[in-house]
């Protein structure tokens, strides 16, 4: 239950970090994250890759072939990319509205002078 608990919170820290930087004027900062996540997702993603290795009937090694199908292994790649995809979603929904105000707040400054 305690390490739940310390998930939620470390989750909830990085949306919060996320929606903080997105919010920034200098838009690399709001793609630190996203972009963290989704190599950080690599290792894990083909740590699970099967690799083995096979061998022609004289005893020579032909190399390595992965025997995961291509449908498992996109299957993983959505998986484990669900935070990279929650995080850009947060990212250009606050950029999107950031830009829409901004084009908001120089049309009424134009249209007031």
């Amino acid at each position: 239950m305690a390490l739940i608990i310390i998930m939620v919170a470390f989750f909830s820290i990085l949306i919060w970090l996320q929606i903080h930087l997105s919010q920034k004027e200098n838009k690399w900062l709001g793609r630190i994250i996203p972009i963290s996540t989704f190599i950080l997702s690599l290792p894990i993603l083909f740590l699970l890759v099967d690799f083995s290795t096979f061998y022609l009937t004289d005893g020579t090694e032909t190399g390595s072939l992965s025997t995961m199908n291509p449908g498992t292994f996109i299957t993983y790649f959505i998986y484990f990319n669900i935070p990279t995809f929650t995080f850009i979603i947060i990212y250009s929904s606050i950029r999107s509205r950031l830009k829409r105000n901004k084009l908001l707040g120089q049309d009424s400054t134009q249209s007031s002078k």
